[in-house]
């Protein structure tokens, strides 16, 4: 009975214990697969293009041709570089137009959102997340020709901010050639999230409930990116840029405008805890089964310790009528040990009082005409222990040993006859 419970508390702290590293395998597992996601989902290709408009009539003003203006006096080699490449981007324009809604209004809202013609949505690998930009023009700069008559031939601003479109779409020469396709941020969020992992973006976060809630939520939760600790998330806010490439020919230059939308990262879910749940599962579940179980357990034990004790305590009258009842032969079904049991039964119960020699004679006919023992094992083995003599060596008492010597080794024969147990049971008194 003691050792089944400090079984069931050693079970207990084994349940818990499996339970935090069955988690910690599968979070590990379901880490590595959220990365595998990401990366698969980028293998053939590093980002995908989604037009999101184009063909669309621009508005346009004429704008100022920046003017360089050495930034330091003491950087000569910065200085170099900066007028290097003022001079490729500025230094042949003689005339700039930038792109501006077609229609001017108070509300902010209220403006032609297709005002630059064409619109990219880009998706792009970071290696450990994903980035999502726009590209699309905003200026339009004309060259300086040689010969005066070519000024005649110069395209429109609309013509040539169609012309860019082409070329990014269909000229090998482009970055976004072979790239333009339907795949969008939520592609690859489906593709990369599990019960665990999932992508997340402090930018999207931030447009959905407000830059506070973004900051605080940052603040207090527990951010365990996939590869664990606490660091920070990518935020558009700090990936400042505006150059977006530009297309060219002999007479203009579309530049275009870079501007970033969201960075997403594999991150833990926090809300929802998962990990925590199915250890508490594990727990919940394995404790209750085991309790279950050993309730169970202590019952049988119990029980049955109730039933030696029960049977100890018998007297030989009793255990007679327990044996010789005709209702223990009824399953198998046995006639002829019905009908001897039949008698038996009843010539025990004509025995006055605690006759041991007629129920001495009785148990020899029960036990050949039946063929059943009256020794009980459990009661065997507990009379075994009791008269073992090295039970008697210390303090030594001859005699003890002696006797116990005797009687050990009469329980221990092969055929033990239940008057040499009963002589056995009376003899021992004296141990």
């Amino acid at each position: 009975m003691v050792l089944t419970i400090i079984l069931y508390f050693i079970l207990c702290g084994i349940i818990i214990i499996f339970s935090f590293k069955y988690v910690e395998e599968k979070r590990d597992r379901l880490r590595s697969e959220a990365y595998s996601e990401l990366r698969n989902f980028f293998k053939e290709q590093n980002e995908f293009v989604m037009i999101e408009y184009s063909g669309e009539k621009v508005g346009y003003e004429k704008g100022e041709i920046p003017q360089y203006v050495q930034s330091s006096l003491f950087s000569s080699i910065y200085s170099k570089r900066e007028k290097a490449e003022w001079e490729e981007r500025y230094g042949n324009i003689y005339k700039i137009y930038n792109l501006k809604p077609k229609w001017e209004s108070t509300n902010k809202y209220d403006t032609d959102n297709k005002w630059t013609g064409w619109l990219f949505n880009i998706i792009e690998s970071t290696g450990r997340g994903f980035k999502e930009y726009q590209i699309f023009p905003r200026s339009v700069g004309y060259f300086k020709q040689e010969n005066r008559w070519l000024y005649d031939y110069a395209p429109s601003v609309q013509t040539a901010i169609d012309e860019a479109f082409e070329f990014h779409t269909t000229n090998p020469k482009s970055s976004y050639y072979g790239k333009i396709s339907d795949i969008n941020h939520w592609d690859v969020i489906d593709k990369v999230e599990n019960e665990y992992y999932q992508m997340f973006s402090y930018d999207n976060l931030k447009w959905a409930r407000g830059k506070q809630y973004a900051d605080s939520l940052l603040k207090w939760s527990p951010w365990n990116l996939a590869d664990g600790g606490y660091i920070e998330v990518s935020k558009v806010e700090e990936q400042i840029g505006d150059d977006g490439g530009a297309m060219y020919n002999g007479y203009y230059r579309v530049d275009n405008k870079y501007v970033p939308v969201a960075f997403w990262n594999i991150v833990y879910d926090v809300w929802s805890d998962p990990q925590t749940k199915d250890r508490n599962k594990i727990i919940l579940y394995g404790l209750t089964s085991l309790t279950i179980l050993f309730i169970v357990l202590i019952t049988f034990l119990i029980n049955k310790r109730n039933r030696i004790i029960k049977i100890e305590k018998e007297t030989m009258k009793q255990r007679l009528l327990r044996m010789c009842h005709p209702n223990n032969f009824m399953t198998p079904f046995d006639k002829e040990k019905i009908d001897k049991a039949n008698i038996l039964y009843s010539k025990v119960l004509e025995v006055l009082g605690d006759d041991r020699e007629s129920l001495k004679a009785l148990v020899d006919d029960a036990m050949r005409e039946l063929s059943i023992s009256f020794i009980d094992d459990n009661v065997l083995n507990k009379l075994k222990k009791q008269c073992n003599p090295s039970n008697f060596m210390n303090p030594y008492n001859a005699e003890k040993v002696t006797l116990a010597t005797e009687l050990f080794s009469i329980l221990n024969k092969e055929n033990l006859t239940y008057s040499e147990y009963c002589s056995v049971e009376d003899r021992f008194k004296l141990l």
